[in-house]
Formats: structure tokens, sequence, C-alpha cells
């Protein structure tokens, strides 16, 4: 029923709002506190400079069953069990590569992840692993909430560990 947004085949719809001012803004104010509270009481800060995008973060190796040589550029954007610090970034993204559809958060302490109201989903995290959409949008909408259109999930720094 539920189908993911093509990163790859539509990556020319979507990488000239990667350096937009406002997305990169939410990516590192939401970003900045999955750091903080993952990573924080070690020491590690989240470093545009040196550690510019959340795979750069990434600690674990799903990324090499995905296939061989580079990884694909959304990837970039990919940070296992950062869902719910990720998905502002994702609907702003959304909302500048496909105008024309009304996108919304969808999410639940399972997951978040960005629909268009029909049968489409925004989710890089859930794309790069190979997740199936439809459970994608199980793990969201079970015991979650769908935000308004366009309205930002309020982040939060506790994560556990």
């Amino acid at each position: 029923m539920f189908e993911y947004y093509d990163p790859m085949k539509n990556w020319r719809s979507i990488k000239p709002h990667i350096d937009n001012p406002a997305v990169k803004q939410q990516l590192h104010d939401d970003f900045s506190k999955y750091v903080e509270g993952r990573f924080g009481r070690f020491g590690i800060a989240y470093e545009p400079d040196k550690r510019e995008w959340p795979f750069d973060y990434e600690s674990v190796d799903w990324w090499l069953d995905r296939g061989r040589g580079r990884p694909p550029a959304y990837h970039k954007l990919v940070k296992h069990g950062a869902c719910h610090w990720l998905v502002n970034t994702g609907l702003m993204l959304a909302q500048r590569a496909v105008p024309q559809r009304t996108w919304r958060i969808v999410t639940s302490d399972a997951h978040s992840t960005v629909w268009d109201c029909k049968q489409t989903l925004f989710d890089f995290n859930f794309t790069a692993l190979g997740v199936d959409p439809d459970d994608c949008w199980d793990m969201a909408i079970t015991d979650g909430y769908v935000l308004d259109p366009g309205e930002l999930l309020e982040t939060f720094i506790a994560i556990d560990t």
C-alpha cells in the first residue's frame, strides 16, 4: 500500500534544498540535541565543520550490506536510531522537493516519518535500511500522532541507551 519517495531516483529534486539555510539550521538544531543526548557525556560534540552530516556519526555497518561502492548521496542524512531528530529536516526537504503535496509528520515512540497524506513516505532512514514502507507506516502510526501539515516535531534530548 505505501511506498517511499525514492531519494536516488529523485535526487535532482532534493539536492538543491540540502544547503538551504533554513534546512541546514533545522538539521543542526535537531541533530545537535541527538548528539548531546547520545554522546554528550562522553565529550563528543556536534561539530559541523568536522562531522557535518548525521551519517558522519554512524557507528554500525548496516550500510555495508546495501551494496558495493560508495553510499548514495542521500545517506549523508541517515543516522540509525535518530529518526525523531531527522524528521523535521525530512519534512522541510519533502516540502521543497515536492511542494504540490501536503506533507506532514507521523510520529510515535517507535518511529517518526513524513507522509504525503496519500501513500508516499519521505523517509531516508528506513529507505536506506531497507525497511518495508508498510512496516514504517505501522511503526509511526501505532499509538502515534499525525501532526498538522507543515508542523514540526518538537525534539527532545533524552535518549534511552
